[in-house]
């Protein structure tokens, strides 16, 4: 009788699946999303597939996928479309950050070419992402005491010789 038991109890923890989603009350559930690289189709989503996701559904998850993807294979002026529209279309603060980020990458090497335009784009988006409570963001308002009415040419300028 004994020996019935015991097999009958390992046979029910034997046949439990754990379940690998993550749900907390109130938290959106979120999928993570692999992604094609170098080659390996380890993933069932494709760079184009992302691109469309975001601009159709404004897509969190596939925008950070993207944001991954353009780690490896760094295209600023496209990562810089796809952040504008999560910032201004869905009020994302990591895309919001993003915008001040892919400026800063396409002027590095020549910052005495950024325009004012440009200047005043990227900090208006790094103040929005600051105020939306992205930490990168706030760091970097705080270090150069960035206001609404700092002269963005000169900031954009500093920011980028440093």
């Amino acid at each position: 009788m004994k020996y019935i038991l015991i097999i009958a109890i390992i046979l029910v923890f034997a046949s439990c699946k754990k379940n690998n989603t993550t749900e907390s009350p109130g938290v959106a559930k979120t999928t993570k999303q692999k992604i094609e690289r170098s080659g390996n189709d380890i993933s069932p989503l494709k760079p184009q597939d992302l691109k469309e996701k975001i601009i159709t559904e404004g897509d969190s998850g596939s925008y950070e996928t993207l944001d991954i993807y353009y780690l490896d294979y760094p295209v600023p002026e496209e990562e810089l479309f796809y952040s504008l529209i999560m910032a201004e279309e869905y009020n994302y603060s990591q895309a919001s950050y993003d915008v001040f980020h892919n400026i800063c990458l396409l002027y590095d090497d020549k910052p005495e070419k950024i325009s004012k335009g440009m200047s005043e784009m990227a900090i208006k988006y790094l103040l929005r992402a600051a105020k939306l409570g992205h930490h990168q963001a706030a760091w970097h308002v705080e270090r150069f005491n960035i206001t609404d009415n700092t002269d963005a040419c000169v900031l954009m300028q500093k920011i980028l010789k440093e």
